[in-house]
């Protein structure tokens, strides 16, 4: 309706600017989600792994190896040769990506709820709008 012109159709002022409220909404949870948290993944997350991490300990991050018995019997060996100052900057790197993924995941989180909530308000008045 937007891209075509038909708004100018809906004569209920309220309603015309829930629907745009609803658009900007769900057009800043997508961006958000697809923007924001993509470069953090790949940009911080996955180098802060792959940095901090030997080969088998990655594994271990793959559920399909997880799930595949014969494998992890190969890797049932495996002990972290990481200690001292060293194993504290891994927990310490590895341990502030991780509270910053689940960060950016809350802030997404609320804009899907912002989101949810301008569609809940949007088709209350729509209801009213058709009746």
């Amino acid at each position: 309706m937007k891209s075509s012109g038909s708004l100018r159709y809906i004569d209920d002022f309220t309603l015309l600017k829930n629907l745009m409220e609803y658009v900007r909404a769900t057009n800043f949870a997508q961006n958000r989600t697809d923007q924001f948290d993509k470069k953090y993944y790949t940009d911080y997350f996955l180098p802060t792994i792959y940095r901090n991490y030997d080969l088998p300990c990655k594994f271990f991050l793959d559920s399909a190896y997880t799930n595949h018995p014969a494998f992890m019997k190969t890797l049932q060996n495996h002990r972290d040769i990481l200690s001292g100052i060293q194993a504290d900057q891994v927990r310490q790197e590895v341990g502030g990506a991780l509270m910053l993924r689940l960060e950016r995941l809350r802030a997404s989180l609320t804009a899907y709820r912002l989101a949810i909530a301008n569609c809940i308000r949007l088709k209350e008045l729509l209801d009213q709008y058709l009746q």
